[in-house]
C-alpha cells in the first residue's frame, strides 16, 4: 500500500517542503544569501536520506511486530475499525478491509488480518493521532524543540531563528510524536492505551515520550537494531515487543500525571530511574527474579549480548518506577528503600505472581477480557503502591524498606491471612479467568479496607 510502500518517496518530499520553508525563512531574515540556496539544499540530500530510511526502517519494523499479534490481536483490530469507522475517517469497502462479520469468520479459521491489511490500520492510526497532537497544546511544550531540531540536516542547524519561525513546526513536532508511538508497537498498542487510561491521543503521546525517555528505551531498540543478521530476527522481535509491553504500562501510569512541562518531569525522574535500575538486582523478590532470568537466558541463548538481555528483561519491573519513585518522594525515601518496601509487599501479598499470572492469561481472552484484566492489573499496581506507602510510613525514618515491609505485614497478619486463603483458594489447578482475578482483586480492596 502507499501508506508503507511508497512511504520513503512521501517522506523524502515532506522533508523537502519542509527544509525549503526553513530556508525561505533564513533568506528573509537575512541570514543566508538567495544564491547560496540550491548549494545548501544538494550538500544536504544524504543526510535527508538518512533521515528517512531511518523512518522507514522503524515503520516496517512496526510492520513486523504488528504481524507477529496479528492473531492475538484480531478482536483488538476489530475494535480498532469500529473505532476508526465512528470517528469518520476508515471506510472499509474502500479500503479493502474486511467486515465486522469476515472477521468473526477469519477468527474462527485462525486467519488474522494480513500485513497489506495491517499497514492500512496503521496509517489511519498515524493521521488519526497526528490531528490529535496539533489540535492539542502537546507541540507547544518547550522540550520539543529538540525533536524539531532533530528533524532537520545538520546542514542547517545554524539558523535557529529561521527555525523557530516555521510556519509548519507544530506539524513536524506532531508527525515525529506519532510515528515514534505507533512505530513502537503498531495501532493495537495505541488503542489499548487509550481505553486502559481514558485519555486523548495527544496525552498518551506526551506521558509516551516521559516513558520513552525514562526507560532508555531508545538505545535499548538502537542495541537490538545493531544485531541485524547476527541473531535470529524472532529474537529481536521478542525482545522490541517486551520493549513495546513495559512502554505501554509506564505509559498509563506517566498519563495520570498533570500535565506539567516535560522538562521538569524529565529532571525529577530520570536520574532516579536510574538510581531504581541500580538497585533493582537487590531488591527483587525470588519469583520476579526468576521470571527475569529465565526471560534474560532465553535471549542469550539466541545470541544477544548478556548485559542487553539483561536490560530488556528487566524493563517490567522497572515500569513500574512511575509508582515507586512516587511514594519515595512522599515518604523522604531512596528509590532503593521504595523499591525494596514495594516488592516485600508485592511478594508476601502474592500480588507480584498475580500479575504475572494476568500477563500470561491475556493472549487467551477476548477483547473485552483482556481491556478488563488491564484494567485490574492497574488497580493491583495501585493497591500494592498504596501498601508500601503505609508500610514505610508506619516505620521510623532509619529503618530499612524491607523491613518496614516485614514489620506492617506482622502487624496486620490476620489481614493478610485471609487474602492469602482467598488467593490460595481461587489458584486451584492454577487456571485463572477474568472472573477468578477481579474477585481476588476485590479480595485485595478488602485487604486495604482492614490494614492500618
Amino acid at each position: 500500500t502507499d501508506a508503507i510502500d511508497n512511504s520513503a518517496g512521501v517522506d523524502s518530499s515532506d522533508h523537502e517542503v519542509n527544509i525549503k520553508i526553513l530556508l525561505s525563512e533564513a533568506i528573509r531574515q537575512g541570514d543566508l544569501k538567495t544564491e547560496d540556496r540550491n548549494d545548501l539544499l544538494a550538500s544536504m540530500t544524504d543526510d535527508v536520506a538518512a533521515h528517512v530510511l531511518a523512518h522507514n526502517y522503524d515503520q516496517t519494523n512496526a510492520m513486523t511486530l504488528t504481524e507477529t499479534n496479528a492473531l492475538i490481536d484480531h478482536q483488538t483490530h476489530e475494535r480498532l475499525m469500529v473505532w476508526l469507522e465512528n470517528k469518520g475517517v476508515l471506510n472499509r469497502t474502500v479500503e479493502g478491509l474486511p467486515t465486522s462479520e469476515e472477521m468473526r469468520e477469519r477468527q474462527a479459521a485462525k486467519q488474522p488480518l494480513t500485513r497489506p491489511e495491517l499497514s492500512v490500520l496503521l496509517a489511519w492510526s498515524k493521521i488519526v493521532l497526528f490531528d490529535e497532537i496539533v489540535a492539542s497544546d502537546v507541540p507547544d511544550d518547550p522540550y520539543f524543540e529538540a525533536t524539531l531540531q532533530a528533524y532537520f540536516p545538520r546542514g542547517v542547524a545554524g539558523y535557529e531563528k529561521a527555525r523557530a519561525a516555521h510556519r509548519l513546526k507544530r506539524e513536524i513536532i506532531a508527525t515525529v510524536l506519532a510515528n515514534r508511538v505507533l512505530d513502537v508497537g503498531g495501532p493495537a498498542f495505541l488503542l489499548r492505551l487509550r481505553e486502559t487510561t481514558g485519555k486523548p491521543g495527544a496525552a498518551i503521546a506526551r506521558a509516551f515520550e516521559i516513558a520513552r525517555i525514562a526507560l532508555d528505551a531508545e538505545n535499548l531498540a538502537n542495541a537490538i537494531n545493531a544485531l541485524d543478521n547476527k541473531i535470529p530476527a524472532s529474537a529481536q522481535t521478542a525482545m522490541h515487543l517486551d520493549i513495546a509491553m513495559a512502554l505501554s504500562r509506564a505509559t498509563a501510569l506517566f498519563s495520570h500525571n498533570a500535565p506539567d512541562p516535560i522538562d521538569d518531569v524529565l529532571h525529577s525522574s530520570v536520574e532516579r530511574f536510574r538510581e531504581l535500575k541500580q538497585a533493582l538486582p537487590r531488591v527483587l523478590k525470588p519469583y520476579v527474579t526468576a521470571r527475569i532470568s529465565r526471560r534474560a537466558k532465553g535471549y542469550v541463548r539466541a545470541g544477544a549480548p548478556e548485559d542487553l538481555a539483561s536490560d530488556i528483561s528487566v524493563l517490567m519491573a522497572l515500569a513500574l518506577g512511575h509508582d515507586i519513585l512516587a511514594f519515595a518522594d512522599r515518604m523522604n525515601r531512596t528509590p532503593r528503600d521504595a523499591a525494596a518496601t514495594f516488592f516485600a509487599v508485592g511478594d508476601a501479598l502474592r500480588l507480584d505472581r498475580l500479575r504475572a499470572m494476568a500477563e500470561d492469561s491475556l493472549s487467551r481472552a477476548d477483547y473485552w477480557e483482556r481491556l478488563a484484566t488491564r484494567r485490574l492489573m492497574d488497580d493491583l499496581i495501585a493497591q500494592q503502591s498504596a501498601a508500601a506507602d503505609m508500610a514505610l510510613g508506619s516505620a521510623a525514618s532509619k529503618v530499612s524498606g524491607a523491613k518496614a515491609a516485614t514489620a506492617w505485614l506482622d502487624r496486620n497478619r490476620d489481614a493478610a491471612e485471609r487474602l492469602d486463603k482467598a488467593m490460595k483458594a481461587m489458584d486451584v489447578g492454577r487456571v485463572w479467568s477474568f472472573a477468578k482475578f477481579s474477585l481476588v482483586t476485590d479480595a485485595v480492596r478488602q485487604f486495604m479496607s482492614e490494614v492500618e
